[in-house]
């Protein structure tokens, strides 16, 4: 990675300084995400594919996201990531479900395609808000008040 940052990217920043920036990467999460986790009935799975890197999952799991979730199948530990088709393939085989048993949200339209393309029910969700919207169109949990 160095040797792209020093010559293939001519980022203009040291090596350094984007390692220190790209460790410091996420800082939060959106307000209300856990508590819209929470909401979702135990009889649903509720699981994390992720394009991350270890780094950043150690401070996703400290913000209390990963206890939120049945499963999670992370792109430094599965070897894929998204949109390839494997890395739904292999969240599918870990869950045993089938691609249209799934309702897949990601802030990603290429994620979305790809997911679309194996059978799956697929929404763009780019925040809590998103979120909701689209898991009381499935009747999962309640709209919100704005939607009352």
């Amino acid at each position: 990675m160095l040797n792209l940052l020093q010559g293939g990217l001519r980022l203009p920043v040291t090596p350094d300084c984007f390692l220190r920036e790209f460790c410091n990467w996420p800082t939060g999460l959106f307000p209300g995400a856990l508590q819209l986790l929470d909401e979702i009935p135990d009889s649903y799975s509720v699981a994390a594919l992720s394009n991350t890197s270890a780094v950043h999952w150690q401070k996703i799991r400290a913000m209390g996201l990963e206890s939120q979730f049945d499963a999670t199948y992370l792109s430094h530990q599965i070897g894929y990531l998204k949109p390839d088709p494997e890395a739904f393939l292999v969240a599918l085989e870990g869950m045993e479900l089938s691609p249209s048993d799934v309702l897949f949200l990601d802030d990603g339209i290429r994620n979305i395609e790809a997911a679309v393309e194996l059978g799956m029910h697929a929404h763009v969700a780019r925040g809590p808000e998103d979120a909701r919207r689209v898991l009381s169109q499935y009747g999962i949990v309640p709209p919100g008040p704005d939607n009352w």
